[in-house]
């Protein structure tokens, strides 16, 4: 994939890999944000560089960064289902900057819901590159405008 296909964005899932706050959900942060949230008070959220995973990116392949996503995701999905998590502990909470009080269910559907967002943007780019291969087609194909 040229890397100036599309919108700036467009690779945007490829770089959600170990960021260098550990404290990032598809780091360490996971492990770490699941303790403060299983513990009885309520746990403060740390503020993280939402764009240090570009930094970190850069220099390196795609192939390289898809890599080194899948095998993180892979040790993260592990870690999660190895949690055996009981609803209770689901409905624990910590403080979040901006919206208050969360539960531990609700940022895990965050994060489930995000990777959608990215599963999206990327058929979304991978279609974009038949916009004029599919021919007439096109205008009952939308994403491929888009």
């Amino acid at each position: 994939m040229d890397r100036r296909i599309g919108r700036a964005g467009d690779l945007e899932p490829v770089h959600h890999r170990r960021p260098p706050d550990p404290r990032r959900a598809h780091g360490t942060g996971f492990r770490a944000r699941r303790s403060s949230s299983r513990k009885a008070r309520s746990a403060g959220f740390t503020a993280y560089d939402r764009f240090a995973q570009f930094r970190e990116s850069e220099g390196k392949s795609l192939a390289d960064l898809l890599d080194e996503f899948a095998r993180l995701r892979a040790g993260n999905l592990v870690t999660l289902a190895g949690w055996r998590l009981t609803d209770a502990q689901l409905d624990l909470t910590g403080e979040h900057p901006e919206f208050g009080a969360v539960t531990l269910r609700q940022l895990l559907a965050t994060w489930v819901a995000h990777d959608l967002g990215h599963i999206a943007q990327t058929a979304r780019v991978m279609a974009k590159q038949y916009r004029e291969a599919i021919g007439p087609w096109r205008a009952y194909l939308p994403i491929v405008d888009r």
